[in-house]
């Protein structure tokens, strides 16, 4: 059907031809022969107008396409749209093939060639000092609107994979593998292709665990692997050191459950489940991996004997099987599983474990599970065979150390004015004065608000009261901080870090969500004492004026005090700025946009330089259902 384009290499050629064969055959065969030969003729009237250029065959295709009717014109577009998505499917194989066959050391943009060109100016023990202070979390976000389905996606997958398989000599499994490249096309086509409904922040946190499932689970520990490997080559002296998990420079972060910002639908419950599962996706990746590993590592203690501290580990375990007695590895495995399984079940509330098990206690902590992992690589070491360790073991250490129990970063995010309202309600409730006189927050000048919030941010009483009532909008702000106080200490800290405080304009933007912290748990009252606690407060500068202001921002608020101390002693030095792109280019367009955006980061450069603090950018533009925050 759509066999003659002209574009890429001959490899490419020949998996576009392959493929649009494959859906020009399912359609003939599905819908008939009229509107195969309908969309045949327009792909040849296309076809030859980018060939040749003849303005004939233009004018034939735009008079061809009204005469169809409504039903043909929707078989015409998903045809013309399904031949896109299987010509990107054998694009993506072009460019494996060309990385693939490439000098990776010279290529750009390559792991190989970064490595190559930073080892010209230090050691890796350097570079190991700068990747432990750097920092890359590509962000997932919440996108109601979202429209590509899973199942449209898993199609992909399956015919991505198969496609190599058709190159294949042996005329019997050719056979096979084109027949069933037509039971997938087929699939594919009668698919519906979009989705009918919005989908609910419950199908957006679906959604994104699904994209862990099929690649960041395997895909990030593998590029830290490589990475070891690579630093390991420029130091030949480490290749004798213990295996030791690289910095967990590079995580993941997400919107989705914690995004509140102009969507009603999020709140603390959706915090809760957007955790929940994360936590479990995290979970049942760690027990598949351990009950792989306890299947594989069949050392024997005689063979190979196991360090003292891996013997105290197997013999915790209460496996019972005589055949596993001189197999400690194996021991220890069984009971690194069970105490996984009590960690679903503590973290989840339900069970997680494959397999039966026994009572085990859970884990406290991921790096807890983290040291047990690194006891089995220790002991490997110890009887000279670490090489074992890089078949699996490595990966899951370096998974555990990046995901831990809580799978990703999860961000809040709110606007100001959403703020600004909670926070008036709560002082007029409580009947707040400011100068002798009641607040009323709204109205004060944004000197008497800093005044006001700072005074607060030093009180040890509370400002809600548990025996007063508030709007729905104020009780649903502070039942999703609390929540938020409550996962960290169940999930790890990593769980929630940072909050993000859309619309941000003024100084006071930024210390209203800092009371709102001290009123909801994650902030212990008191000065000394919460100094150290709490989510970071991260500013959204999005609009031309709110870009131009942001460096004074920033500068008046690392000034405070109590902040400057916050920034330091909860924060390690490390203040993150948000900068948006969608507003600033309403509001400017693209040239004015993209020059705003640049002189606000060299300002907050110059501002946190002279403050010694360091500047985290998190950039609300990547991916589309991805922002990128980077500190290095």
């Amino acid at each position: 059907m759509y066999g003659n384009a002209p574009i890429g290499t001959s490899s490419l050629r020949q998996d576009i031809r392959l493929l649009g064969k494959a859906l020009g055959d399912v359609i003939h065969e599905t819908d008939g022969e009229e509107i195969f030969t309908i969309i045949e003729g327009l792909r040849r009237y296309a076809v030859r107008y980018r060939r040749e250029g003849d303005r004939s065959e233009l004018d034939a295709l735009e008079n061809s396409i009204p005469e169809l009717t409504k039903e043909q014109a929707h078989t015409v577009a998903r045809a013309f749209a399904y031949f896109l998505h299987l010509s990107n499917i054998a694009e993506d194989r072009e460019q494996n093939r060309q990385r693939d066959n490439a000098d990776l050391s010279a290529q750009a943009g390559s792991l190989e060639r970064a490595v190559n060109l930073l080892s010209e100016q230090s050691n890796s023990a350097q570079l190991l000092e700068f990747l432990a202070r750097a920092s890359v979390v590509p962000v997932l976000t919440a996108h109601p609107t979202e429209v590509q389905r899973q199942s449209t996606l898993a199609l992909h997958k399956d015919i991505a994979t198969l496609l190599p398989e058709l190159d294949g000599e042996k005329r019997r499994s050719q056979r096979e593998h084109h027949h069933r490249l037509a039971g997938l096309v087929t699939t594919l086509w009668k698919t519906r292709m979009l989705r009918q409904h919005t989908l609910t922040v419950a199908d957006e946190i679906d959604n994104a665990l699904a994209y862990y499932q099929h690649t960041f689970l395997a895909a990030i520990p593998q590029l830290y692997h490589n990475l070891d490997l690579l630093l390991h080559e420029q130091d030949s002296s480490s290749h004798a050191a213990p295996l030791r998990p690289l910095p967990a420079f590079l995580r993941m972060g997400s919107w989705i459950g914690g995004d509140r910002d102009g969507n009603p639908n999020v709140d603390a419950s959706t915090l809760e489940q957007a955790l929940l599962r994360q936590s479990s996706t995290a979970i049942l990746h760690y027990l598949k991996e351990v009950k792989a590993l306890g299947t594989e590592l069949s050392l024997s203690e005689s063979l190979a004997p196991a360090s003292p501290a891996l013997m105290a580990l197997s013999a915790e375990s209460q496996d019972l099987s005589p055949h596993r007695i001189d197999e400690p590895y194996r021991r220890a495995f069984i009971h690194f599983y069970a105490r996984l399984a009590a960690t679903g079940q503590r973290l989840t509330g339900r069970s997680l474990a494959a397999r039966p098990t026994y009572s085990a206690p859970a884990y406290a902590t991921a790096a807890e599970f983290q040291h047990d992992l690194q006891t089995i690589a220790d002991s490997l070491s110890d009887s000279h065979a670490a090489v074992i360790a890089d078949l699996r073991l490595r990966d899951l250490i370096q998974a555990v150390a990046v995901f831990g129990f809580h799978l990703a970063t999860i961000d809040l995010r709110q606007s100001s004015d959403v703020h600004e309202r909670v926070l008036t309600e709560l002082f007029q409730a409580a009947g707040i004065e400011h100068n002798g006189e009641p607040v009323r927050y709204g109205a004060l000048s944004e000197s008497d608000r800093i005044a006001i919030l700072r005074k607060e941010l030093a009180e040890t009483r509370p400002l809600v009261s548990p025996w007063l009532s508030y709007s729905a909008e104020t009780e649903k702000e502070l039942a999703i901080l609390r929540y938020a106080a409550k996962a960290r200490t169940c999930f790890g800290s990593q769980a929630i870090e940072q909050t993000i405080v859309s619309h941000t304009e003024t100084l006071s933007d930024l210390l209203e969500v800092l009371v709102l912290q001290q009123e909801t748990g994650l902030i212990i009252p008191g000065m000394h004492d919460g100094l150290a606690s709490g989510l970071m407060v991260v500013p959204l500068f999005e609009t031309i004026p709110d870009l131009q202001r942001g460096a004074e921002i920033m500068a008046d608020y690392l000034d405070l005090p109590e902040v400057s101390a916050r920034v330091k002693l909860a924060q390690n030095s490390v203040q993150e700025v948000m900068l948006g792109y969608s507003d600033s280019n309403k509001d400017g367009g693209y040239l004015c946009s993209n020059w705003s955006l640049y002189q606000a980061e060299r300002e907050l450069v110059a501002v946190f330089k002279q403050r010694d603090i360091r500047l985290r950018l998190f950039h609300g533009r990547g991916l589309r259902r991805a922002g990128w925050r980077i500190q290095l």
